[in-house]
């Protein structure tokens, strides 16, 4: 590891009175920080580039906000859950299941989930269209960008007919990046359109540039992060 030599060490002071400034205006705030130290250097350095003195953001992702979800009691069967149905009585009103996202969650016994913790999600606007691999690596890995089928229905459950929450339910995409009943990790849609969800999944390898203005969902890597560093 590299030793800060003292010129470091007052540059380094400088840009951190520099940076409370900069919070203070406004100009910077948490949620900027937090993404940029939850970013793996290949992640910076994918998508920040020096030239000519000037630092340019080459930023797909645009956050938004987190959201909780509520921790799960009981087992989740997907086959249970993700069932065609537009009646008024449906739980989630879905109109379409994708021949993917049958063939890789719902086929034989299903996608079968524990119980789940409460879970802290971020989610960003997708400012330019892009295909699966450099947003995965935006959010900072698979490991990151990875979440369970338990959680992206729990939250078309809170908009189960189509109601405003955090889901998009104007006809763009929502995605999620959730591993199949053989541990791939499968890109997954959700989106709103003629009174009920449809979702469909496809290979994180697709050529398919996802369009600009659709949402990404990840965990909380700053959260993830802080758990790991033992109390003191």
């Amino acid at each position: 590891m590299s030793t800060i030599i003292d010129a470091d060490a007052v540059k380094l002071a400088g840009l951190q009175i520099d940076l409370l400034q900069k919070m203070r205006q406004g100009h910077v705030t948490l949620s900027h920080f937090e993404w940029f130290v939850g970013l793996s250097k290949d992640a910076r350095d994918r998508f920040m580039t020096v030239g000519g003195g000037q630092l340019a953001m080459n930023s797909i992702l645009e956050f938004i906000s987190t959201v909780i979800v509520p921790a799960t009691t009981c087992t989740f069967v997907a086959r249970e859950e993700f069932v065609r149905d537009t009646s008024e009585n449906a739980e989630v009103s879905i109109r379409y299941l994708g021949d993917n996202f049958t063939e890789w969650f719902l086929k034989g016994n299903g996608k079968i989930e524990n119980a789940m913790a409460e879970q802290v999600l971020r989610y960003a606007k997708l400012q330019k269209p892009s295909v699966d691999g450099p947003i995965i690596a935006e959010l900072g890995g698979e490991a990151t960008a990875e979440m369970s089928l338990t959680t992206m229905f729990s939250l078309m459950r809170e908009q189960g007919h189509g109601q405003p929450g955090v889901l998009l339910n104007n006809g763009y995409i929502n995605i999620f990046y959730i591993r199949d009943t053989g541990g791939v990790l499968r890109t997954v849609i959700a989106h709103w359109l003629d009174g009920g969800w449809l979702v469909h999944a496809g290979s994180v390898e697709h050529p398919l540039r996802w369009r600009g203005s659709g949402q990404v969902f990840s965990r909380n890597f700053v959260l993830d992060f802080l758990a790991t560093v033992p109390v003191q």
